[in-house]
């Protein structure tokens, strides 16, 4: 805007100050009674025809025309186009040594400043689920989904964490810990892993291990929920845990009626 505009608009500015001025003028010669205001308006337009002039003048550096980043009155520190010349020496011959063959895997007058070092490991995967008021010690294994349903086939006496659910604490969803109140084919009534779960209360406390750390939950909710109820085991919160299994045995259907759901919040 500079190499054209603002010429144009100094111009423009002493030219409305010259003609406010000659109206001033006029109207002061022919005895009117108002003539300040146009000689105020001849003042502001040389103010800043006088302003945007100064301003041109600021970011032209010569003739040329070569322009600066900034306009006059406003400076700014520039950075360094390059280091010093006895820092960039000893940078070098802390490179190389006096033959120049040889690289050193530090510069000589330059010291390393360790960066505090940073886990990066990815969070581990529950593996043992223990509950010692209910004598529950289990392993947690994982449950795959086949076509859209939890294959709990092999799961026996082990805890299934359920996939599609949270993987380990302080993921994005809670994690889904389910088991057999008996087993798969029904044998051994109410021994499976959860057989125990249903005399669970109100802050029993559950610890989940995991790459030899243990994360502790207390019990916060205790609810029935239909079998089909799936939105249910979706727990945007993963600083809890839900303990899943079978419950309300129907001796005319041969079926559990419903499930037990237990949410458990992790204990700082």
């Amino acid at each position: 805007m500079s190499g054209y505009w603002l010429p144009v608009l100094a111009a423009f500015g002493w030219g409305m100050a010259a003609a406010y001025l000659l109206e001033a003028f006029w109207r002061f010669r022919a005895g009117s009674k108002r003539p300040w205001p146009f000689f105020y308006l001849a003042l502001t337009c040389a103010a800043l025809a006088l302003f945007i002039g100064n301003y041109e003048l600021g970011i032209r550096k010569d003739e040329e025309g070569a322009v600066t980043p900034h306009a006059s009155r406003i400076t700014e520190s520039p950075a360094p186009t390059m280091l010093p010349i006895p820092l960039v020496r000893n940078y070098e011959l802390g490179i190389r040594n006096y033959e120049g063959v040889e690289v050193t895997h530090h510069p000589s007058p330059i010291t390393d400043h360790q960066l505090p070092i940073t886990d990066y490991r990815l969070p581990t995967a529950p593996t043992r689920l223990l509950i010692p008021r209910l004598d529950i010690n289990r392993p947690i294994v994982s449950v795959p989904l086949l076509d859209g349903v939890w294959d709990v086939t092999d799961l026996g006496g082990d805890v299934g964490l359920l996939a599609s659910t949270g993987q380990h604490p302080g993921d994005d969803l809670a994690m889904v810990l389910a088991g057999h109140m008996t087993f798969a084919d029904g044998r051994l009534l109410e021994t499976g892993a959860f057989a125990e779960l249903q005399y669970a209360t109100y802050g029993t406390e559950i610890l989940v291990e995991m790459g030899g750390e243990t994360a502790v939950y207390q019990v916060s909710e205790i609810r029935r929920i239909a079998p089909d109820d799936v939105d249910a085991l979706y727990l945007a919160d993963g600083d809890s845990i839900l303990l899943l299994t079978c419950t309300d045995w129907n001796d005319s259907t041969g079926l559990y009626a419903n499930r037990l759901l237990i949410r458990a919040s992790r204990v700082p």
